[in-house]
């Protein structure tokens, strides 16, 4: 049930794979479908494409699009705990009489109107990661996303999670979709599925390293961003006279680094490694817990919760043997 709210700044990189959908989007975008019957509305999403994959491509944006998260039945428990034990049915009729819905019934609707396109989905619940204090700390599983199997594949998809991406392309940093067909080891940043088996290639990921991993923002989908795994630990320690510093891969040249503390910019060192390596340097003023927010060239990237701690001072003997 956990909505991301999602505010970037303006980059010109597109996700390029996303592309090849232009024609479904402008088909989907131009569509006034008025019923409220989930057969017919897939078949008026769906009916033109011959592939799987431009069909669940339709249903997503369609979805995305149409239908706007529901804050006041996520604030309502008891309202929730009464939906919760109706029938499917009449859940999705709310969503869409309402054309509202909070994340188990974007996923509810998603996974109805691919079954009605004959492809294999279901619905995921589990973890979520959004705040920043929920660095070192997870809470009880509070959001739901769809797998579904694209030409023979497991797939993973966030519709709650995508419709600023959707609606929003500029604001959110014309960074495409990255939770249509999910790249999955970035997905597993900030989703944990309850059940095992939902996971795919998460190589181990359980709770206790769920809650350490760092969170990640809109730039971490970008030009084939990824961390280092020495980098992957979400709570770092130091000595306050140390920086603390990270290291990832970009396929695009990195040309700035800023850490953002409370409401303040401050430059970071940035380091060329190699081809596509990087390491990014920060000293701390003072000792104390900080939230570190990674920009990289203007784009809100990573955080991590970085506990500065002061050596203890040299005593006068141990100068004297």
């Amino acid at each position: 049930m956990r909505i991301i709210v999602l505010i970037f700044l303006l980059s010109p990189f597109y996700v390029s794979a996303q592309l090849i959908y232009n024609h479904v989007d402008r088909y989907v975008k131009n569509l006034d479908i008025k019923t409220k019957n989930t057969l017919k509305i897939s078949h008026q999403l769906t009916e033109p494409f011959a592939t799987d994959a431009e069909k669940i491509r339709a249903i997503y944006i369609w979805v995305g699009s149409n239908i706007e998260y529901d804050w006041d039945l996520y604030r309502n428990k008891k309202l929730k705990l009464k939906l919760a034990k109706k029938k499917i049915k009449k859940r999705l009729k709310r969503s869409l009489k309402k054309r509202k819905a909070i994340c188990s019934g974007y996923s509810e609707l998603f996974q109805v109107l691919a079954h009605a396109a004959e492809i294999d989905c279901e619905v995921i619940e589990g973890y979520s990661k959004t705040r920043k204090s929920e660095l070192g700390r997870i809470r009880k599983a509070d959001h739901a996303w769809n797998i579904a199997k694209i030409n023979g594949e497991w797939k993973l998809f966030d519709v709650t999670w995508s419709t600023h991406y959707i609606l929003y392309p500029t604001l959110t940093g014309n960074i495409g979709h990255p939770y249509f067909m999910a790249d999955s080891e970035k997905f597993n940043y900030n989703h944990l599925p309850l059940k095992e088996y939902w996971k795919l290639n998460s190589h181990g990921i359980d709770k206790e390293k769920f809650k350490n991993l760092p969170l990640v923002h809109g730039g971490f989908f970008l030009n084939s961003f990824s961390l280092n795994k020495n980098s992957e630990n979400g709570i770092i320690e130091i000595d306050v006279d140390e920086p603390f510093s990270i290291q990832f891969s970009s396929d695009k040249k990195v040309r700035t680094a800023e850490i953002k503390l409370g409401k303040k910019f401050f430059e970071a060192e940035l380091t060329y490694l190699s081809e596509r390596d990087y390491e990014l340097r920060y000293t701390l003023p003072k000792k104390g817990n900080y939230y570190c927010e990674i920009y990289l060239d203007g784009m809100p990237t990573i955080n991590y919760l970085v506990k500065a701690k002061k050596t203890r001072a040299n005593s006068p003997l141990d100068s004297h043997h």
